[in-house]
């Protein structure tokens, strides 16, 4: 794991927002549950680095959150939850799929196994890893590239936050824009593009380079017209928009949820890829993009991570 970097305070021209704390519990009882939790799951030897506003917080903008959010590998999540239940939480496998919780002086502590968009922990996210402080607390935190995938493919309509977050990490921390580059091209693609896209408009230093990379990786199935002309664009035309529908559908449909599958089209055939925690949310894909596109041939190239049964949902105490 990398050692730890120091941040300016501030960014330049940022307004600064001390965190807030919930009436439930004090900053100092929220930092104390911080590093109970790291030192549980460092006890036991699982690798874990924290997320959400944690990481936010230690590499964009310092802001008020209410819980803990810890990402393990999905094979760990059970050792996991295991570790805090010994050291005096209280725990429950909560979503099988994706997401384990616990609390301790009521503080919440999410363990998430399974990100928005399927994006996993993974070796070169831990080796890229840091330990930052948060308010006092030294703690690993994820790569702030990784961070930047999930917060873009996370924004939503309600959770406008994960946007403006993804925009202070542009603003405070030195990025290393082609691995920026290779993780959006695995996840979020168009979202990430998106973001950056943004964050030029708003004069933050986002090079040229990452954003025509991700935009050809975005658009390189998008056909030149022919010799035809105008005939032959029309139908690329509606290829992309039947690929955006399914893509679309994807993000919204309650039985898949999913951000990070990439849709396009090939000689007629709707091709789909990506990566999907269990085998019934890759079933599940399949079945949307069918129900958007009927008569089209589909291409399933979506793979499911292979995960062992959670078993019953216990809480512990």
């Amino acid at each position: 794991m990398a050692q730890r970097h120091d941040r300016p305070a501030q960014a330049p021209g940022s307004n600064f927002v001390e965190p807030r704390f919930d009436d439930q519990f004090d900053e100092a009882t929220f930092l104390t549950v911080l590093a109970e939790t790291a030192e549980a799951l460092q006890q036991k030897g699982i690798p874990h680095l924290f997320m959400g506003g944690v990481s936010s917080a230690a590499y964009g903008r310092p802001r008020w959150t209410r819980d803990i959010d810890v990402f393990v590998r999905p094979e760990d999540a059970g050792l996991a939850l295991d570790a805090l239940a010994a050291s005096g939480f209280r725990t429950e496998q909560t979503y099988p799929d994706w997401l384990y919780k616990a609390w301790k002086d009521g503080v919440d502590v999410d363990v998430v196994f399974s990100s928005t968009g399927g994006i996993l922990l993974d070796d070169e996210m831990l080796e890229r890893a840091a330990v930052e402080s948060y308010l006092g607390t030294d703690v690993p935190v994820l790569p702030p590239e990784d961070l930047l995938v999930i917060k873009a493919l996370a924004h939503d309509e309600h959770m406008p936050r994960h946007w403006h977050d993804g925009l202070a990490v542009i603003a405070r921390s030195r990025l290393d824009w082609d691995y920026l580059v290779r993780r959006a091209r695995r996840h979020g693609a168009r979202r990430v593009l998106s973001l950056l896209l943004y964050a030029q408009s708003n004069d933050l230093v986002v090079p040229n380079g990452p954003v025509r990379a991700l935009f050809e990786e975005v658009f390189a199935d998008w056909p030149e017209p022919g010799p035809r002309g105008e005939s032959e664009r029309v139908m690329s035309d509606a290829d992309a928009y039947v690929a955006e529908r399914v893509r679309t559908a994807l993000a919204e449909d309650p039985r898949v949820g999913e951000l990070g599958i990439a849709v396009s089209v090939e000689d007629g055939r709707l091709v789909l890829t990506g990566e999907v925690a269990i085998p019934e949310r890759r079933a599940a894909v399949e079945a949307v993009a069918r129900e958007e596109a009927p008569g089209r041939e589909i291409d399933n190239r979506v793979s499911a991570l292979a995960l062992g049964g959670p078993g019953e949902p216990e809480t512990l105490g």
